[in-house]
């Protein structure tokens, strides 16, 4: 198993998912974002990742990234397997 995966039965962990519309620069840019917080990120497929947080303020900064950033409206969040849907943009080409 996986060191993140083993992880996230522990730790507080997301699961994020992002579109398949939306350019890979720009969910790159929020992967690397997460990462910046010394979580385990751990892709699952293309565009979903699995996010542990392995301490309090890790939890506190990737919360925040993913719930009230501009990574929120590029990602679905799914917590405790019930999802959080982002708010898409009309125009993605804003994004």
């Amino acid at each position: 198993m996986p060191i993140v995966r083993e992880n996230a039965l522990e730790h507080p962990s997301f699961t994020i998912e992002f579109p398949e519309h939306l350019p890979q620069t720009k969910w790159q840019y929020c992967v690397d974002q997460l990462r910046n917080t010394g979580s385990l990120v751990e892709p699952q497929s293309e565009r979903v990742f699995l996010v542990v947080c392995l301490r309090p303020q890790q939890l506190a900064h990737v919360g925040w990234l993913l719930f009230h950033s501009h990574v929120q409206i590029y990602s679905s969040t799914l917590m405790g397997g019930q999802e959080r849907e982002g708010k898409m943009c009309e125009d993605c080409a804003s994004c």
